[in-house]
């Protein structure tokens, strides 16, 4: 799955993130790991905002571009 800077994606809890900035670093056993800074909204038209972060996720269940 290819995330880019500006796709909106939808978690497993429903809620939906626009993708603002994607970075690499490593975890502690120095394996590479991508984070995604994003604002998440509880709708998908993105009018209800819920917050913004900068975390890694495992997976996401399906695109909206």
């Amino acid at each position: 799955l290819s995330i880019k800077v500006g796709d909106i994606v939808r978690t497993e809890d429903n809620k939906y993130l626009k993708i603002k900035d994607i970075s690499s670093g490593y975890d502690n056993n120095h394996n590479p790991i991508t984070y995604y800074s994003y604002d998440a909204y509880f709708d998908k038209d993105l009018k209800l905002f819920s917050h913004s972060f900068k975390g890694r996720f495992k997976s996401f269940r399906s695109i909206k571009k």
